[in-house]
């Protein structure tokens, strides 16, 4: 492996305030907010977040036409305040709201073996997860859709081919009965890399693993070299299945002490449990009982939309995001606003609407001045 020193590309974003001012059914200007502000109190926190809500709308309204409709998410984001935020993704997303560094590693290896082994990693560790890369003329796109149907013997013959060709770097490669795997290596690398669920679907040149002696591009083309060459991948093309021709290396960082005040989470699979073993704080799986969250902070997470969404499945998208308005966030929105919370709504992708109490930003049943795939289009621009 060759060594080189990267460049540093991961600068700091630039967090803006900004106020949401509508001047007519069709326009919307993005205003500094005002100073004047009534002050809330932060004990007293409910932050909903929904990945996919926004992010897909502009390119699916641009394609395919699809104008989603909303019958709670439109009005309420509509009048609620906006911010403008320096991190995209529900593992960073979730992370930051527990006051990790937006900038500083992810400790997401350390804490989901735990998780997978009931015990403490013995060294240096990272997520090694297999992927699918589709290969273009001038770009590689990390597939949107997680390998999930591998067998036992197909992960055994995974690591073992992995585990042979970099013994002599001293790698290790295990896997889990979750089909989650992991590095094991000398910690003598500061390393920077980016979630999993924050590149799928997209070009992965930019958002390739940085550190200060490995040249992750040519590691990178000698994993898919040798993966391509493996008795397993002929097999599942044979039999009409995705190549396992590379893996996405990310949370590299190690056990973090985090200073929060968030009480529980709730939703959210396995990013949610990670960042609640992290916390040392309870996760649950949904909520089934609102006045579980009537004191304190808590986190919501709503991730129905995430695979319909990377699928292009807008017209799923549709019926699903109904459901979740209709059975979810209204009992979930009128509990909050009996309760005088202060309510965060998180699209993941780098944008964060908040309602406060007990202004008209509440009366979320009425009609909204802005459709979603319009303000979607509108926070992009800026």
């Amino acid at each position: 492996m060759k060594h080189r020193k990267p460049s540093n590309t991961n600068q700091a974003a630039t967090v803006k305030q900004y106020q949401i001012n509508y001047l007519s059914q069709n326009h919307v200007s993005i205003a500094p907010k005002s100073t004047s502000q009534a002050i809330y109190n932060p004990m007293n926190d409910l932050h909903i977040l929904i990945p996919s809500l926004l992010s897909p709308l502009t390119l699916w309204h641009k394609d395919f036409l699809f104008t989603p409709e909303s019958s709670l998410l439109s009005s309420l984001l509509a009048h609620a305040d906006y911010k403008k935020q320096g991190y995209t993704g529900l593992d960073r997303s979730l992370f930051s709201l527990l006051n990790y560094p937006e900038q500083q590693e992810l400790p997401s290896a350390y804490y989901r073996y735990q998780l997978d082994f009931t015990e403490l990693p013995t060294s240096a560790i990272m997520c090694a997860d297999p992927v699918h890369l589709d290969v273009g003329i001038d770009e590689i796109i990390l597939s949107p859709e997680p390998i999930n149907d591998l067998s036992p013997a197909e992960y055994t013959e995974l690591v073992e081919n992995l585990n042979q060709h970099f013994a002599q770097d001293n790698w290790y490669f295990v896997v889990a009965k979750s089909g989650h795997c992991y590095l094991q290596y000398q910690d003598n690398e500061q390393i920077q890399t980016t979630a999993l669920d924050a590149v799928r679907g997209k070009s992965i040149f930019n958002y390739l693993p940085q550190s200060e002696n490995l040249n992750w591009h040519s590691l990178q083309n000698e994993i898919q070299m040798l993966l391509h060459m493996t008795s397993l991948n002929q097999s599942r093309e044979i039999a009409g299945q995705r190549a396992i021709n590379s893996l996405w290396f990310w949370g590299a960082a190690q056990a973090q002490t985090l200073q929060h005040n968030i009480n529980a989470i709730w939703g959210g699979g396995v990013a949610a449990q990670i960042v609640a073993k992290a916390a040392k704080i309870s996760h649950y799986k949904k909520v089934d009982d609102y006045s579980d969250l009537s004191s304190g902070q808590h986190i919501v997470v709503f991730d129905q939309l995430v695979s319909v969404a990377l699928d292009d499945q807008y017209s799923h998208w549709q019926t699903i995001l109904n459901d979740l308005e209709n059975k979810q966030l209204i009992p979930l929105l009128q509990s909050a606003k009996k309760q005088k919370k202060t309510v965060h709504i998180h699209d993941c992708n780098g944008h964060t609407f908040t309602v406060r109490p007990p202004k008209r930003q509440w009366k979320f049943w009425q009609k909204s001045v802005i459709e979603l795939h319009s303000l979607a289009k509108k926070i992009q621009d800026k």
